[in-house]
This record gives C-alpha cells, sequence and structure tokens, in this order.
C-alpha cells in the first residue's frame, strides 16, 4: 500500500505511526521520574470518546456472541450485529445496561482489554477461537497473544515458541483463526510485521504457541507489501484474504502464492483505512475500516448493496489524532487518522463540522494541527516533502508552504515535525522525532523554493531552544500565555518559553490508558489531550 498518512498502516508510514509500544513507555516513565517539579492536581472536566480506531474485527460462531462480528476499537470490544438473508436481528442487539456511554443502533461494548495489562493496551488485532469460545489479541510489545474468555476475563496468554529471531519484531497486524475443515489443521495465521523490513510475514501457530511456519508473500507480487487483515474463506478452501490497507485487497494460498491474478475486493470511495476483513456464516465477505464502517461483498468478491453494510460509529465519528483550540469561533479543531480530515468539535465532543480534507500533495502526511489566529490552521507534515502548511479556515485554502531541505535541515528524523505551532508573530516552534531535548525555531519567511513543490518557502532555521527535560517523541507544541508569562505545552507537560519545565500533565490523574501525544490550551487553566490511538478527548483544569 501506498499510504502516506501518519496514522495508517501502509509501509511508508507505519514506521512513523507505529513506534514500539515499549519505546513509548519506557521514554514516559523516563519523562516522569526525571522531571518531578511540585506536583498539581489535574481535575476532569469531560472525557469521551469521538470515534473510531478499529484495529481488527472477527467473526464469532459459537458461544454467548455467536453469529455477531467483535471489534477491538482502541481498547474496547465491540459486539455488531450483522443481520443478513432471512435475519431481522441486525439491530436486535440489547445491552442488559440501558445506561452503558458506549452503544449504537445494533453495536455495544461488551468490555475492554485493560484488565490484560500495559502491554496489551490498543491491540493491532482480534481472532475468536470457536472451539474455546475465547478471544485473542496481537500487539506492540511482545510476541505473545493476549487472551480472554468470551466475556473479556483475562486468561494466560499464548507464549510462543519456536519463532525465528523473536527481537525482529515491530507489532501484529491482523489475525485470524483456521478451522479444523480447513486443508491444514487448525490454527491461528497472524501477520507479523518484522522490524528489519516492515512487511507483512504471516506466522501459524499452534493454540499452545508453537510456531510452526512463517512464510513470506509472493515476492514481486502485490502481496510483498504491509499487510494490515487477515481471514480464512471456508467457501475457497485454502485460501486466505488480505487487506493492504487502503490501496488493495488480495486472495493467496496458505504458502503465500497470490490467487485470482492481482486485486480482488475494490475499497468504496472514502472507506480510508481498511484494517480488517472476515467471512459470516452466509459466505459474505466484509472489509472493515478504521472508522467503525464494513463494507459487504458476495463470495465471489462482488459488491452487495449498501444495505447490507453495517457501521459502528462512535460519537461524532472523528477518528482523532491531533486537536487545537480556535479561540476566534470557540470550538476545537481536530485531525482524524482517517483521510486527513479536519473537524470543528464543539467542548462538548458530541458533533462535528466537517471543514475539509488535507490536501494530499501539500500536506500528504499530517502529523498535527495548530490554530496561529485569525483563521489560520498550520498543519505539520511528517515525511516528504517535511515543512509545515499554512491554510485559512474553514476552507483549507493554503496561505504558505514552508519546506524543510537539506543542508540547512537534515533529513530523517531529525527534521520530521510531529508538532508545530506560532512562537510570536513571525515563527514556528516544532518538535520533531529525532531531539527529545529541544524544539527548533524556524521563521514564517524564507526563500522561495519550488525544487519539490511549487510556491514553496526554504524557511531561516534559527537556534534551538533547549529544553530541561525531554519531550515524548510524538507531542505537540503550542506556544501560550494565560496571563502568567509565556508558556510552551506540549500535551505532556508545560515549559517556561525558556524551556524550563513547570509541570508535567498526571496522565493517571486523567484516565489516559495509552499516553498523551495531542493537547492543546483552551484558555486560562483549561486544557485538552488526546489519549493515543483511542480517540478519547479529555478536557481538564490545573489550579
Amino acid at each position: 500500500m501506498e499510504c502516506t498518512r501518519i496514522y495508517m498502516c501502509g509501509k511508508n508510514c507505519a514506521a512513523i505511526r507505529l513506534q514500539s509500544f515499549a519505546l513509548s513507555a519506557a521514554t514516559l516513565i523516563l519523562v516522569c521520574l526525571t522531571m518531578l517539579p511540585a506536583a498539581r492536581a489535574e481535575t476532569v472536566l469531560t472525557r469521551k470518546r469521538v470515534g473510531n480506531n478499529s484495529e481488527g474485527v472477527t467473526y464469532v460462531t459459537s458461544g454467548h456472541w455467536k453469529n455477531r462480528v467483535v471489534a477491538i476499537d482502541g481498547n474496547d470490544v465491540l459486539a455488531i450485529n450483522l443481520g443478513g438473508p432471512d435475519d431481522s436481528s441486525k439491530d436486535s442487539l440489547e445491552s442488559e445496561n440501558p445506561n452503558d456511554v458506549l452503544r449504537g443502533p445494533g453495536w455495544k461494548k461488551i468490555f475492554d482489554v485493560l484488565a490484560l495489562g500495559p502491554d496489551a493496551r490498543i491491540p493491532r488485532g482480534i481472532a475468536f477461537l470457536p472451539e474455546r469460545n475465547e478471544f485473542v489479541f496481537g500487539g506492540f510489545v511482545t510476541t505473545n497473544l493476549f487472551r480472554t474468555d468470551q466475556f473479556g476475563n483475562p486468561l494466560a496468554p499464548i507464549v510462543l515458541t519456536g519463532l525465528a529471531n523473536p527481537t525482529d519484531f515491530a507489532q501484529y497486524e491482523g489475525l485470524t483463526w483456521i478451522p479444523a475443515d480447513a486443508p491444514e489443521h487448525p490454527k491461528i495465521a497472524a501477520i507479523l510485521i518484522r522490524a528489519s523490513d516492515f512487511l507483512a510475514h504471516i506466522i501459524y501457530i499452534r493454540l499452545d504457541g508453537t510456531v510452526e511456519a512463517e512464510i513470506t508473500p509472493q515476492p514481486g507480487s502485490p502481496l510483498e507489501s504491509y499487510m494490515c487483515g487477515i481471514t480464512y474463506q471456508p467457501q475457497r478452501p485454502g485460501t486466505l484474504l488480505v487487506t493492504e490497507c487502503a490501496s488493495g485487497n488480495y486472495a493467496m494460498d496458505q504458502e503465500g502464492n497470490l490467487l485470482d491474478d492481482g486485486a480482488i475486493l475494490p475499497a468504496p470511495a472514502g472507506s480510508g483505512d481498511l484494517e480488517s476483513v472476515f467471512v459470516d456464516r452466509f459466505g459474505r465477505v466484509f472489509l472493515g475500516s478504521y472508522s467503525g464502517h464494513l463494507y459487504a461483498y458476495d463470495a465471489n468478491y462482488n459488491r452487495l448493496s449498501t444495505e447490507d453494510d453495517r457501521s459502528y460509529v462512535i460519537g461524532p465519528g472523528v477518528s482523532a489524532g491531533s486537536i487545537t483550540w480556535d479561540a476566534d469561533t470557540q470550538r476545537l479543531i481536530i485531525l482524524g487518522l482517517n483521510e486527513s480530515s479536519i473537524d470543528a468539535v464543539p467542548l462538548s465532543l458530541d458533533s462535528k463540522a466537517a471543514l475539509f480534507t488535507a490536501d494530499p500533495v501539500r500536506a500528504d502526511n499530517p502529523s498535527s494541527v495548530s490554530y496561529l489566529g485569525n483563521g489560520q490552521l498550520a498543519i505539520a507534515n511528517v515525511s516528504f516533502p517535511r515543512g509545515i502548511q499554512v491554510v485559512n479556515l474553514p476552507d483549507g485554502n493554503e496561505v504558505e508552504r514552508l519546506i524543510f531541505l537539506p543542508p540547512v535541515y537534515p533529513g530523517g528524523p531529525a527534521f520530521q515535525s510531529v508538532g508545530a505551532g506560532a512562537f510570536g508573530p513571525d515563527q514556528f516552534i516544532v518538535h520533531v522525532i529525532g531531539d527529545a531535548n529541544a524544539l527548533k525555531i524556524v521563521s514564517r519567511t524564507g526563500v522561495p523554493d519550488s525544487s519539490i513543490l511549487p510556491n514553496a518557502i526554504l524557511p531561516t532555521r534559527f537556534p534551538d531552544l533547549p529544553l530541561s527535560s525531554p519531550v515524548m517523541r510524538r507531542q505537540s507544541v503550542q506556544f501560550f500565555d494565560a496571563g502568567a508569562g509565556p508558556r510552551l505545552f506540549t500535551g505532556g507537560a508545560i515549559y517556561d518559553s525558556s524551556g524550563t519545565l513547570l509541570h508535567v500533565i498526571d496522565q493517571t490523574a486523567l484516565g489516559v490508558t495509552a499516553w498523551v501525544d495531542s493537547g492543546t490550551w483552551i484558555s486560562g487553566n483549561t486544557y485538552a489531550v488526546i489519549d493515543f490511538a483511542t480517540s478519547t478527548v479529555i478536557i481538564f483544569t490545573l489550579p
């Protein structure tokens, strides 16, 4: 897949989006141990999921959730009715608790994975084990598979044995169960991403954790790529269906050879990141999107009526990746993870107004947004062509495009911007992946440079602003003044304008389940942050 968006899962961007959970967790611990000024209490005003982060979907063939699909969405596990021919149950899923917050027509939350421990947070895949009525999950930190019963009660993990080069591991993506009537005996098939090549490898795992085999899909074929979703198709014994996240979906045999001479299951327009694929009891094939939509096909891969599609969209439907406060219109501006949408959301977090989609050429991999005042928005672009696009709100028309080119701006992580905000009227302050100990300062004006992008500007680089304590590697940056003097807010900490740490945000007090990687000051002592990969917006105050 030729994915170009920072939070999507194609081979060109997943290395940026999905740094090892262990590294991020270790960084968080280091920051918390080294940044310990006087403590202040955070008070949560609002905490709400505003959209989906649906990383995997599995079809349940037995037990309590039989004939439904179950999705891992952030840390939440959701059950969804599909319905089908002569089946009127598509909207019949009832909640035992009518006051459940996370539910909608035909779907509801059934449990979450938090009880499995920190290594299991924001899983990358889910599979149902019919012989046991259990769910297994794959994640970032370990090659072991996490396991629960059908109601979410934690069980002992499946500990892998026999995996070659176990330290060469980036993460899991999709998981599927291969049934007993398959040409080979039952087992789990998992998409495992190797850190050394960032391509999809398929491993076959027995229930006792023994790795039977590892295959690399057919070299030179479209399968030799990064993959997101996988499922076994019983109607075609020996066939695995895989999704290449956004640009293609394919059939292959269990040895990794391409079937059907190319792409199948054409993705619907606007579907964005396709993270999963599964087959129901009627033989229908469904593609599952990151944003909570299921797209239906028949067993021969023909698109069915949209009436067969299903949705389980959470809240206003904003897969939140970055957040900023528009003080002029008094609303939050959020960069979406799926399709790089820019939406306006009120402080109630209960609705959205779609503004525009980031330009796929001028801001092809947006990592953060920051309101500049006077109706202008800065969009940091993390990968080639690196830089900052300034646009007008609400239409997204470009005002200027800064470009970061060598030798002034070193290649690679040294100047991949994950956050950029106004630093006075004539400069930007920039947080880059490759430097946790300083923020970068660049001008808003410079020398015209159309060598890569027409009408771009190569800005002047000024001396860095050193920080007294490191900033988390993926956090945003905002310069503000609430009346006590200029401050810098990264989502995880507050510094003064000289880079001296003033306060570390207590993420435990906020109920953060993974980590904060984007935040914004709103006014006075009120702030908002996003809990990474859960689309949970938390609005809180500091005393």
